[in-house]
């Protein structure tokens, strides 16, 4: 019937067409690899007539990335500690400051008890020139 032969002309140039499409993909691959590889057998034939040369060439391209890669690596460490000390200032902001009172009171607690170490090393050592039998002010008020 024609709608037979309709259903199935459109089925054959479907399939044709995806043939065509696939064969045309493969042909433009191959063409690709050939001028690759055309590409490359001309590079090593140069590299070859041109020993000398090419050693200085491949030297400085060696070079030059690793001064590329030096850069990359300085320009990362450079951006993580701009974060950490942003991340820092930001902590140390939000935080809040202690009183005077405190903190007069700390200084005076850390010298006394430095005092008081540094004094027993000395009466242990016999060498406070005051002596053991000296009290203290407190010691004497109590």
């Amino acid at each position: 019937s024609a709608g037979d032969r309709e259903a199935l002309a459109w089925v054959i140039g479907r399939v044709a067409g995806s043939a065509m499409t696939k064969g045309w993909g493969a042909l433009v691959n191959y063409a690709n690899e050939i001028t690759e590889t055309k590409k490359l057998v001309k590079n090593l034939a140069m590299r070859l007539f041109r020993v000398d040369l090419s050693r200085g060439w491949t030297k400085a391209r060696m070079v030059f990335r690793q001064r590329l890669e030096n850069e990359r690596t300085r320009r990362k460490q450079r951006d993580w500690a701009a974060g950490y000390l942003k991340e820092r200032m930001e902590s140390i902001s939000n935080m809040s400051a202690r009183p005077p009172k405190i903190v007069r009171a700390s200084a005076i607690s850390a010298v006394q008890s430095k005092f008081r170490q540094y004094r027993q090393e000395k009466i242990f050592d016999r060498a406070y020139p005051l002596g053991s039998t000296v009290s203290t002010r407190v010691q004497q008020a109590q």
